[in-house]
């Protein structure tokens, strides 16, 4: 019985360890990707280069009405658009 009990044990600890190795390819992999993907990704900017920036809709220059109301409503999606100085 104690022949078995160590067969079956040695199998079971080269199974574990065949998972951990397993499990470290795999993440190694992943990782390996991952550093591929943003390797090849990241652009180069000039060094006299200026950022355009193209706003669109209506812009804001302060909130009107109670915080919390407008804290309230927002996320209840009764948000509602004001617009300032009467544009």
């Amino acid at each position: 019985m104690n022949i078995l009990r160590s067969i079956v044990y040695g199998l079971w600890r080269g199974l574990d360890v065949l998972r951990r190795f397993l499990h470290l390819v795999v993440l190694l992999v992943v990782f390996g990707f991952v550093v591929g993907a943003l390797r090849g990704s990241v652009p180069t900017v000039p060094l006299k280069a200026a950022l355009l920036v193209a706003p669109e809709g209506d812009i804001v220059e302060q909130s009107s009405g109670d915080a919390l109301e407008r804290a309230v409503r927002k996320p209840a999606g009764r948000a509602t658009r004001k617009r300032c100085c009467g544009i």
